[in-house]
């Protein structure tokens, strides 16, 4: 697992020791990509980066205000979309997939980027029907 805060590692860190006690987890603190070696390559690569450009966060609801600013909001969220998606086809082995969690407001913008950039991609739908993950297979 990645993140750039410790908090959040250690968070992630407490709930896979519960979930799957004995699992072989590796928790790094990582800007995306950044702390791993070239040749790492994954089967699945899931991600959920900060998302919310700050010009949304009035309708942000208060359960998700209280989210470390950190974790929610990002400057150039579409970019950091392309950034995800474009690491992870280097670092995919064949047959394998990402999932980018991202908002509605970017979700095609990310649909399009990955089209001509992966064999298949699609959006996915949160539970309450807004386009919320970006998925694309090598």
């Amino acid at each position: 697992l990645l993140d750039i805060s410790r908090a959040a590692l250690d968070v992630a860190r407490r709930n896979a020791l519960e979930i799957l006690p004995g699992g072989n987890f590796e928790f790094l603190r990582s800007d995306f990509y950044q702390a791993l070696t070239a040749d790492r390559r994954f089967d699945c690569i899931v991600s959920n980066p900060p998302y919310v450009h700050p010009d949304e966060e009035a309708l942000l609801s208060p359960e998700v205000k209280c989210e470390p600013r950190i974790a929610l909001f990002a400057d150039d969220p579409g970019g950091r979309l392309a950034e995800i998606l474009e690491g992870a086809r280097g670092r995919l082995l064949p047959g394998g997939f990402v999932i980018v969690e991202t908002s509605p407001r970017f979700a095609s913008g990310g649909h399009e980027y990955a089209l001509g950039r992966f064999s298949s991609a699609a959006v996915r739908t949160d539970s309450s029907g807004k386009a919320r993950f970006v998925v694309a297979h090598v």
